[in-house]
């Protein structure tokens, strides 16, 4: 009688070493993955500062006048006039500004 209480506490006792084990791996599992949405939200923070930089180098750029000498080279290189080579830039621009999702940057 005695061996067989002894056993069921064994097997009692290592279920519940079991689901306390797995109770505390599942916090573990939970903070981590709580920590993992941190890191993307932060992630999608940067990406979009990224392209509003991009947006707006790009607009700085064409404010600049560098864009006419890219223009010029262009034209030159693809055997166009010159405002064909800037009209085909700026549509560029504008189809790369609409696939980030950025508005013109406005500058005085």
């Amino acid at each position: 009688m005695g061996d067989a209480f002894w056993d069921a506490y064994r097997v009692g006792s290592a279920e519940t070493d079991a689901y306390w084990t797995r109770h505390h791996a599942n916090k573990a599992i939970g903070s981590a993955n709580q920590e993992v949405r941190k890191a993307n939200q932060v992630i999608a923070q940067y990406k979009e500062m990224f392209r509003q930089a991009i947006a707006q180098r790009n607009d700085l750029y064409i404010q600049r006048g560098a864009w006419a000498d890219t223009a010029r080279s262009y034209a030159a290189k693809m055997g166009v006039p010159e405002e064909v080579a800037h009209n085909e830039m700026k549509a560029r621009a504008h189809a790369e500004r609409q696939r980030l999702g950025v508005q013109k940057v406005q500058t005085d």
